[in-house]
């Protein structure tokens, strides 16, 4: 189990923090995407990721400050509303690794320029700022949820099953409450 040791996990992260940036070559990477057989597959899993039609400006000072200003009142639980940053501004937090770590893994490739929002925690409702986050509502409106696999070191685990699935017992173990009629 040392893909989810928490100690392994963050001596990653924090390879991926101090890899040299000069030396990361996403062009390399994307060079020949087009051309895999998996393609379309690739293609249909990062759409379905992020959700947004094109790459419009939305995290303007003005949309970004409105938000924040008209809804402090009304969503007092989260502090700060919107927390916007960039990639150049994305520093090694004090507390709180593995949202950092996650994200960080992939927005480095990007330009130190980028602003993004990152969204800690379980998403259950429609954001109305793109923002990363790990979960979101099954909607039709949820397209500003751009997901991100988030707090991996929790939520993935791959266990080494030596049953065979054609040999398992055809049970049903259910955890959820039943819904009682009056």
């Amino acid at each position: 189990m040392l893909e989810n040791n928490k100690l392994f996990y963050h001596l990653r992260g924090l390879y991926f923090y101090f890899y040299p940036k000069f030396l990361l070559d996403k062009d390399t990477i994307l060079k020949d995407i087009e051309s895999r057989v998996d393609y379309a597959y690739i293609k249909e899993r990062v759409d379905y990721y992020n959700k947004l039609e094109s790459s419009q400006k939305t995290l303007d000072s003005a949309n970004y400050a409105g938000w924040a200003t008209k809804n402090i009142e009304t969503k007092m639980s989260e502090k700060p509303p919107y927390a916007k940053t960039t990639i150049k501004n994305f520093k090694l937090p004090i507390k709180g690794f593995t949202y950092f770590f996650d994200s960080y893994e992939y927005l480095r490739y990007f330009k130190k320029e980028l602003e993004f929002i990152l969204k800690k925690g379980d998403i259950n409702y429609n954001l109305e700022l793109p923002c990363i986050c790990k979960s979101r509502p099954i909607n039709s409106k949820n397209f500003n949820n751009i997901l991100l696999n988030l707090d991996k070191v929790r939520h993935f685990r791959f266990i080494d099953d030596k049953i065979a699935y054609e040999n398992k017992d055809d049970i049903l173990y259910f955890r959820g409450g039943g819904i009682s009629k009056p």
